[in-house]
């Protein structure tokens, strides 16, 4: 087998190949900062990517293996990912944009049904005017921001008052892995 870093920007995100008779089975591992995510905000995380999975709408939720999808080991906690190829959506072309707004709507849809307990809103009140302007011209922020100007009537604005729409839209819509 083989283990490969990925890209990531909040956590630490590993390929894991495994040698199985002739072929080799790929996974994707993804550890948790220590401190940074409680279990239950992880676990809502989990559930709410399954929750979207279920209704059609493209993302990779974590593997369930014995009915469990977080981990422990040492300080770290951890989930494991089936790999899925993708690519980087054509973002000049507008039909790709309005495909990408309904997905976003499904997703807001799916979110609305029920709020995060666990997780906090990614508002300025919630992180404060600093933390906000600093975080406005991040390359995620800025990505989403082209996005939803460019979808006119689709979205209105960034947040979204039933989910951490952001960080969920970050991770899990464009994750190439």
């Amino acid at each position: 087998g083989h283990l490969f870093a990925l890209n990531s920007y909040e956590n630490r995100v590993y390929q894991i190949g495994i040698e199985a008779d002739s072929d080799e089975i790929f996974y994707v591992a993804k550890y948790y900062r220590p401190s940074r995510w409680t279990s239950s905000q992880i676990l809502e995380e989990h559930s709410f990517a399954e929750e979207l999975f279920e209704n059609e709408i493209p993302v990779i939720p974590p593997l369930r293996l014995l009915d469990k999808t977080l981990f422990e080991f040492s300080d770290f906690y951890f989930a494991l990912f089936e790999k899925s190829g993708g690519r980087e959506p054509e973002l000049e072309d507008r039909e790709t944009l309005q495909w990408i707004g309904r997905f976003i709507g499904r997703i807001h849809a799916v979110g609305a049904v029920r709020s995060f307990r666990h997780r906090a809103n990614l508002t300025p009140d919630v992180f404060g005017p600093i933390c906000f302007s600093a975080a406005i011209f991040s390359a995620s922020v800025l990505f989403f921001a082209t996005i939803i100007s460019s979808l006119g009537p689709y979205h209105a604005g960034i947040w979204c008052p039933h989910h951490n729409c952001l960080e969920m839209h970050q991770s899990w819509i464009f994750c190439n892995h």
